[in-house]
């Protein structure tokens, strides 16, 4: 299984304030930012996007407190965004409490911005925000919360965006915001197809049907609306509903290819021993796995402290990316963030931390922190190795007195998903442990990523 596509509340906010309107205008209080993120989290939303509307058109800073108070509420990712003029701006956001941030009008006035907060942060952080107004037959950039045309199209600007280094695109159709009739498929569909990495479609949402088609009609990776409801019982199941029915009704199971390599081959083991598969050219398997939308890249000798294949897994991680519009991830000896961070400039969409998720038997929550929050929790995936039912690190070779299931929740904070690996099943051709993946399923709520050979 991998990560479904994802179902983002976003709160347009104005001061300290949840706002909506129509079409950008008529804009009306809709609650305290922080007690609809809180409600979001609990009722299943995957993220939530805050975004201070204002910031641009009235030229004021970014809204940090509102951010501290959001972050503070959530489990889940965090994406914030609103008059980031500068690295600085940026970083302040982030150190907030927020995963991403968003650009939109700063960027379109200096596009370099783009670039400076992706070396900076990683491009997995940094999110171009666009809003499209119809002109005729083309969807035109406006700026300064939807007040100004910045006479640019909006699928070369986000073609562009993505070549400066943003790693996902935000685009808000202007003329079906806050009307409730659906997404702009075709604005969506547009974008998706020009572009390598995730879109985020929003504006028009309500109905459970509306997520769904523009998952299938416009090929969007996720679905952001502003879901407020009535404060009922039945309001919040409603919701609820929106967030499950959306989600299931729109996606379906992955199969993610999986690269493991050691000593400059790609190879499969058993049980993580013996070596049951070689192969010396490792580039030609990304032709093979071309169609798939991810990549796992393992670097086993890095994971076992015993040399790496860095340069092979860094032109893979490019290739793939660059040739193929692959999102990869990468895992193996990430065991310092500077390594993580490293991997991240290559390309990589997350950085697996394994081993170094635990010390001395223990959750190793220092390092996951300093992980999340120069990194990004969006960005990273614990791997979570069980043999005989307990997590196993070090290559597999030293067995903790701690069961995956037991952490999952202690661990969630931190990451984006967990990768689950049956050690007792792998490289067997045995298939899927079910009653031990309906155990960690029953564990969390957290997207699972089931690993086994077949």
């Amino acid at each position: 299984m991998s990560l479904a596509r994802r179902i983002i509340p976003c709160l347009d906010v104005d001061g300290d304030r949840v706002v909506k309107g129509v079409n950008f205008v008529g804009l009306r209080d809709a609650g305290d930012p922080a007690e609809l993120a809180a409600r979001y989290n609990t009722e299943g939303a995957d993220e939530v996007v805050v975004l201070d509307i204002a910031a641009s058109r009235d030229r004021r800073p970014t809204f940090l407190e509102t951010i501290r108070r959001v972050a503070a509420e959530l489990a889940i990712p965090l994406t914030a965004g609103g008059g980031i003029r500068s690295a600085d701006d940026a970083r302040a956001v982030l150190r907030a409490g927020a995963d991403k941030i968003t650009l939109n009008t700063a960027a379109v006035a200096r596009p370099e911005l783009i670039s400076e907060t992706s070396r900076e942060f990683g491009a997995q952080a940094v999110v171009l925000a666009i809003d499209a107004k119809r002109h005729g037959d083309e969807w035109m950039v406006m700026v300064r919360g939807g007040r100004d045309d910045a006479n640019m199209n909006a699928i070369t600007w986000a073609k562009r965006g993505v070549a400066l280094g943003a790693g996902e695109i935000l685009v808000t159709s202007m003329d079906r915001d806050g009307t409730k009739s659906g997404f702009d498929t075709a604005l969506t569909a547009a974008i998706s197809s020009a572009v390598s990495v995730p879109v985020i479609a929003s504006g028009g949402a309500k109905l459970p049907d509306h997520f769904a088609e523009v998952f299938t009609d416009g090929h969007a990776d996720a679905g952001a609306g502003g879901l407020h409801f009535p404060r009922s019982h039945s309001a919040d199941s409603r919701a609820q509903g929106i967030f499950v029915r959306a989600r299931d009704s729109g996606s379906t199971a992955m199969l993610i290819p999986c690269i493991d390599l050691q000593e400059g081959q790609a190879v499969q083991l058993v049980h993580g021993r013996r070596r049951e598969l070689a192969i010396a050219d490792v580039m030609s398997l990304l032709q093979k796995f071309k169609t798939h939308k991810w990549l796992h890249l393992i670097d086993l000798d890095a994971a076992m402290r015993v040399g790496n294949n860095s340069r092979l897994a860094r032109k893979l991680c490019v290739e793939a990316a660059a040739r193929y519009g692959m999102k990869v991830r990468v895992g193996g000896g990430i065991r310092t963030v500077r390594r993580a961070e490293e991997i991240a400039h290559w390309g990589a969409k997350q950085v697996i931390i394994g081993s170094a998720a635990f010390k001395n038997g223990k959750i190793n929550e220092l390092f996951l922190r300093q992980i999340r929050d120069r990194v990004g929790r969006s960005a990273t995936v614990v791997a979570l190795d069980t043999a005989k039912g307990h997590v196993v690190i070090k290559g597999w070779r030293e067995r903790l007195q701690i069961r995956a299931e037991e952490v999952m929740e202690q661990l969630k904070p931190f990451c984006a998903a967990f990768l689950c690996t049956d050690v007792d099943r792998e490289g067997t051709m045995a298939g899927v442990n079910l009653k031990w993946f309906k155990q960690l399923r029953s564990a969390t709520s957290h997207p699972i990523i089931c690993r086994w050979r077949h």
